[in-house]
């Protein structure tokens, strides 16, 4: 995928005037290199650049000892290692873009990737470059997918959706949420997931809660089960929220998941190329103001190597839906210490309306669980 996007790059710095980038998120560097380096998360040290110029060879500059690993996984093949005792990976960026005749160039930088130190290291080492912040436009270029993104998040949303729903056919009463939460992580790792990187699972009372990871309580009759699959296959995320009744639900529970399984459809109804991302919140803050249940600030978030990304479909920003774009739309209603209903599914923007990913079921009836 590397030579797509990086061309993609390439296009945007020549409209830009840039000379080349220096990329350092682990989200930008699975973007440009396809790999995401194991301790770049966990030792913030060990710096990763992915180095791109306009023209010539893109470099990808790690810590020796992934060296071999990055060899081994990343679509750039030229690849610079460091010692993270003897040497600053900045300035060793620097000797690459001075060997590359850059040193007086435009460079664009991942302003929140890099430190302060970091930041004042480079401005010294290149006192003729100009530092060119290049995040909005990294966020830009990742809205719209390619196809072979795009293959790799329909694959990754239907396994989350598939391990959600083969989990609910499972589970029983007195059964744990963690018992349950391993149900999820089996078929979602036999389906290709790599990680789940927040599995949300929350019975009862807990499934009002934002994020609940899944406890040692038990699931009892007549528990509103929400979980939210949360994970990532070759690099790209998945989330999806799904929800049961261990039992008979409530008029109340059937009231509101009717509310929004209709707010779905409103929001569907809605997205098409063109389409302004803030009217189809209004629109969506209205109806639950008028059903009388509390929204949370948006309907809906980009998805890709990131969990949330542009756009966002909320009251802070408004932005025209494009072809490529890959959506999740969640509605949810949570009463804190009761219970809370979440319906979130995946979707793709396409030529002359959308592609829904998670569609292997029928959400329409909130599921039930045997008590």
């Amino acid at each position: 995928m590397s030579h797509e996007i990086i061309q993609k790059q390439r296009a945007a710095m020549r409209q830009h005037g840039l000379d080349a980038l220096v990329i350092m998120s682990p989200e930008n560097i699975a973007y440009t290199a396809d790999v995401v380096v194991p301790s770049q998360m966990i030792v913030r040290h060990r710096l990763v650049i992915c180095l791109v110029p306009v023209e010539g060879t893109p470099e990808i500059i790690v810590v020796n000892i992934e060296e071999s690993f990055v060899q081994s996984n990343s679509s750039i093949q030229q690849v610079i290692a460091y010692n993270e005792f003897t040497q600053d990976p900045i300035l060793v960026m620097v000797e690459r873009l001075k060997a590359a005749g850059l040193a007086g160039g435009q460079i664009g930088i991942e302003e929140t990737a890099i430190s302060a130190r970091g930041f004042a290291t480079l401005q010294k080492a290149l006192p003729q470059a100009s530092l060119v912040p290049i995040d909005a436009l990294l966020h830009e270029l990742r809205m719209i997918k390619t196809q072979t993104e795009l293959d790799q998040l329909r694959k990754m949303g239907k396994v989350a959706e598939k391990a959600a729903r083969t989990a609910f056919e499972q589970v029983c009463v007195g059964m744990t949420e963690i018992e349950l939460g391993q149900l999820i992580a089996d078929t979602y790792m036999a389906g290709g997931g790599e990680r789940l990187t927040m599995l949300v699972v929350g019975a009862g009372e807990r499934s009002g809660f934002a994020n609940a990871s899944p406890t040692s309580r038990t699931i009892q009759p007549g528990d509103v089960i929400r979980v939210d699959v949360i994970g990532t296959g070759g690099n790209y995320y998945s989330d999806v929220a799904r929800n049961a009744v261990v039992g008979t639900p409530t008029d109340e529970q059937k009231k509101v998941w009717s509310h929004m399984v209709e707010a779905r459809k409103l929001a569907l109804d809605a997205m098409r190329p063109g389409a302004m991302t803030r009217p189809m919140y209004e629109q969506y803050a209205l109806k639950m103001d008028e059903w009388g249940l509390p929204p949370i600030k948006f309907l809906g978030h980009g998805l890709g190597l990131s969990l949330h990304e542009e756009p966002y479909i909320g009251p802070y920003t408004d932005i025209a839906l494009q072809p490529g774009m890959v959506i999740c739309i969640e509605p949810l209603c949570w009463y804190p210490n009761r219970w809370g209903l979440q319906l979130e599914d995946e979707l793709i923007i396409t030529e002359d309306g959308f592609e829904i990913i998670t569609d292997l079921y029928d959400e329409t009836e909130l599921l039930t669980i045997d008590a």
